[in-house]
This record gives structure tokens, sequence and C-alpha cells, in this order.
């Protein structure tokens, strides 16, 4: 499950408050105004509270939660210079690994020792994924964000992730296609009529 793509990270503005990610009316971008931050603990407990009925109705089937990861990791939004004015800095990675944190917090109190297994996509595609994805994908430059959406990731980054885990984990292999399927799954036809069940 990939819960937190839209609230994970802020920007900051003048007076050092987080501030949301707004859309450019030009480019039709999201732009990170100031220095990328993490969103408060109480946004990732929020999240996964509300996330909790989901998570329970898997009953004994191994539940993985991707840890957010933005795609201002691999570029910046923007080439102006107040905008993620700490990318790639000391302080900028530090952020990124602060939602794990954050994560495994809200995790502990949930569920203890029965809790899902939590997994960093930042390992795998920055150190083995990235390079495999670029030669075979068809998003073109910026192939591990859907059309180039800063937040939600290519479905050939889920199918190699997943190839990741059942490599290295010693049960069955685990789904990790994102909560929100029409995000990244092209619609075969019209969507389905009010009411309507597809099987």
């Amino acid at each position: 499950m990939d819960l937190w793509p839209n609230s994970a990270y802020l920007g900051t503005d003048e007076m050092g408050f987080p501030v949301k990610p707004e859309k450019n009316p030009v480019d039709g971008k999201y732009h990170i105004v100031g220095a990328l931050q993490a969103a408060p603990a109480a946004v990732f407990e929020k999240i996964l509270k509300d996330a909790e009925p989901l998570i329970k109705s898997a009953n004994t089937a191994k539940v993985v939660l991707v840890l957010p990861f933005p795609g201002y990791v691999t570029g910046k939004c923007c080439n102006e210079s107040t905008h993620i004015s700490n990318h790639g800095s000391a302080g900028f990675w530090a952020e990124l690994d602060r939602p794990e944190t954050a994560v495994n917090m809200a995790l502990s109190v949930l569920y203890g020792d029965r809790s899902p297994v939590t997994f960093s996509l930042k390992d795998v595609i920055v150190d083995t994924v990235l390079s495999e994805i670029h030669e075979s994908s068809i998003f073109g430059e910026n192939p591990i964000w859907l059309h180039d959406d800063p937040v939600h990731l290519a479905p050939e980054v889920y199918v190699a992730v997943e190839e990741e885990l059942a490599k290295a984990g010693d049960s069955a292999p685990c789904s990790l296609k994102p909560a929100r399927l029409e995000s990244v799954v092209a619609q075969a036809g019209p969507p389905p009529k009010r009411g309507a069940t597809n099987v």
C-alpha cells in the first residue's frame, strides 16, 4: 500500500512554517517553495489510522506499506533557486528519512508486534532499479514518476520493487500496487456507470 504520496512532504514559508505545494497555472506542475520538509508526525499517524480497517481486512496476508518517496529526489520541481532550496543537502536527505521514523512509531502504537512491513523505495530505486527502468521505460526522460507527476510512481516501479521484495523475502511475493489503481493504470474503456460493479 502506498498511502502517503500526496501528503508526506511540504515546503517552508519565510517564517519557517510548512506550506503545501501549489500548482503553477503556467506549467501545470506543483512546486515546493522554500526548503522541502517532512510533514508533522501527526499527518502520518492520522492517515495510518484512517487506513486501519483496510489493513486489518487483509487478515493473515502480509501487508507492505511503502514509505513516502517524493519525485523531488531525482530532480527539483524547477530551476527557481528559492524552490526546494535545500535540494541535495545533508538536511534534505535527513528530511527524507523522517517519515520512516514517524510511520514506524505510529505502527508500533497501533499494531505492536503484529505491525505491517514497511519498505523504503529510496534505497531500491536510487541504487538498483533506476537504471533498469530508465532503459526500458516508455515514459521518457523521467520514467520513475507517472507522466512526470512528482508523487505517483509509474507501474514499472511497483513491478520492480515487487521483484526485489520477492528476492529478499522468505515467503510469497508481495504486491505493491498503489492503493489508488486508477491513478496509474489507464482505463480500457469509459468509466462504469454509477452503481455498477467490476469484478
